[in-house]
């Protein structure tokens, strides 16, 4: 599914995060819209739709893979991502930043003139 996203720039993803750990993997996608994600997820003749389907199948016959999702809604312009020392990641290395001195030097100076 990622490889179909990634090979379509109009699909709406911004960029992922993958976290794997001992029992489980946590994955983080960045979308455009909530709309494009849904048009995604319930379209067929993509990857996701039949996948899902399918899981779905398996999952109410004893099935031991489990899923937990999550989306929320950001408006633009309304989060705060600092980084320290560090690359981007998340919604900075998505959407961009600005330095702070640019925008007020303390968070709720910031969130204030949003």
């Amino acid at each position: 599914m990622l490889r179909e996203l990634t090979a379509d720039p109009d699909s709406g993803l911004l960029g992922f995060r993958s976290f794997p750990s001992l029992r489980s993997v946590t994955m983080i996608q960045y979308w455009e819209s909530t709309e494009k994600l849904q048009a995604f997820a319930n379209d067929a003749r993509r990857t996701h739709r039949p996948a899902w389907t399918e899981f779905y199948q398996h999952a109410y016959q004893g099935s031991t893979v489990g899923i937990w999702h999550e989306t929320y809604a950001v408006p633009a312009g309304q989060f705060e991502t600092i980084y320290g020392n560090m690359p981007l990641l998340g919604l900075g290395q998505v959407s961009g930043v600005v330095p702070v001195n640019r925008r007020g030097a303390t968070a709720a100076e910031r969130l204030a003139h949003r």
